[in-house]
């Protein structure tokens, strides 16, 4: 029989796995021992994806994700931006439960206006708005969990 622990990495191992891969030009970098499998992907708030596969495959299921845009659907909103994910976590739309939300449907907002906060893994990564416009529509609803790449806000260009 096969011991367990060569197939995983603990906590402490996957911590270090992430702060290598921040400190460094990586933009992706996938672990697999036996079943166990990490894949971590850097985009703008540092590591954005951490997939144990046994976990993945046991937790249950989110409600329906918002459908992600297609280049059909992205034909109607060629003068929409869309604000995604960039990692799996859960959605807040404000800094605290008392806090008011950074921004509602109507606001203005430039590239470096902090719209949300996606909390993985215990830390709090604050999403900046990435381009300048008016929010046009909220798609997901504070405290929900999102996916990687969904579509969270919709932002009409100026």
């Amino acid at each position: 029989m096969q011991d367990k622990k060569a197939n995983s990495l603990d906590i402490p191992q996957i911590k270090k796995v992430i702060a290598l891969v921040e400190d460094s030009n990586l933009t992706e970098l996938e672990v697999e021992q036996g079943s166990f499998r990490l894949k971590l992907c850097k985009g703008i708030s540092g590591v954005t994806e951490v997939l144990p596969a046994p976990v993945a495959a046991t937790t249950p299921s989110a409600p329906a994700p918002t459908q992600t845009p297609t280049a059909e659907s992205n034909k109607d909103d060629e003068n929409f931006h869309f604000i995604n994910a960039p990692m799996v976590g859960t959605f807040y739309r404000s800094p605290s439960p008392d806090a008011d939300s950074f921004v509602e449907v109507g606001s203005k907002v430039s590239e470096s206006t902090v719209v949300c906060i996606v909390e993985a893994m215990k830390v709090m990564n604050e999403l900046p708005a990435d381009c300048a416009g008016t929010i046009a529509e909220i798609l997901v609803e504070n405290g929900n969990g999102v996916e990687y790449g969904q579509p969270l806000f919709k932002i009409a260009k100026k």
